[in-house]
Parts: C-alpha cells; sequence; structure tokens
C-alpha cells in the first residue's frame, strides 16, 4: 500500500489515515466479540425498591382491615406524624403487633387473589346471598 510494514507509523511518525480508520474499525469490532464484564453494569445499576414497597403496602393493607376501629383515629394521627399521647401510642402498637401476628389473618391474606383484591378481599358483598 505505502510501502512500510504493516502498522508502521508513515515518515512523519503518525499513523497515515487509512491505517487510523482501518484501526477504528477493527478495535470497534474486537470490542463487539469481548463484551464488558457484568462488573461494568453492575456499578451503573441501583437497588430496586420495588419490594420493600410492595411488603409495606401488603402490611398497611393488612392493619387497615383488622385494626380495631377504637384505635383508627390515633393510628391515622400517629402516621401522619401528629403527636398522640404515650398510652395511646401504646395501645395502638399493641394491636398492630397483634394483627401482624395473627396466622389467622396471614391465610386470609394469601387466599387467591388477595394482593391484587386489596382489603377486603373474601369478604361476601353486603347484599350478596351467602349459601
Amino acid at each position: 500500500m505505502h510501502g512500510l510494514p504493516e502498522g508502521a507509523p508513515c515518515a512523519d511518525g503518525e499513523h497515515c489515515r487509512p491505517y487510523a480508520k482501518w484501526r477504528a474499525r477493527n478495535t470497534a469490532k474486537a470490542n463487539l466479540s469481548r463484551p464488558a464484564g457484568i462488573e461494568v453494569v453492575m456499578g451503573l445499576t441501583k437497588p430496586s425498591s420495588v419490594e420493600p414497597d410492595a411488603i409495606g403496602r401488603e402490611l398497611m393493607e393488612r392493619i387497615d382491615a383488622h385494626l380495631p376501629i377504637e384505635l383508627r383515629q390515633w393510628y391515622l394521627q400517629m402516621l401522619a406524624g401528629v403527636p398522640v399521647a404515650a398510652d395511646r401510642k401504646r395501645r395502638v402498637r399493641e394491636a398492630v403487633a397483634t394483627v401482624l401476628a395473627r396466622d389467622d389473618l396471614l391465610e386470609e391474606d394469601e387466599g387467591v387473589g388477595a394482593a391484587v383484591a386489596g382489603p377486603g378481599a373474601g369478604r361476601p358483598a353486603e347484599n350478596a346471598v351467602v349459601a
């Protein structure tokens, strides 16, 4: 082509233009045949919050569905950050712990479609005929 051994710089010490173009194309092809390892990609991702959010939502639905009505006002105030008397906080916390610890509610919540249907799933409608 130009009389020099392949890969040797041109007379001025630089690679000639055709070689520089070939080198760029060849490097691009080589990079495609040797993709970067997963470690490079792992550094670019961030943990997903979907699972913790879903778990939190399920727990909130369970509490909402089974918390005694007389504690509901204080519970909602606590969620909103409104100050609640210590004895009322204690009663709400105990009730929430009881709701979350009940195995019978866990079985009810695991029914078909419970996660999709939300609170009240599996209960008959007010005007439904139950045999």
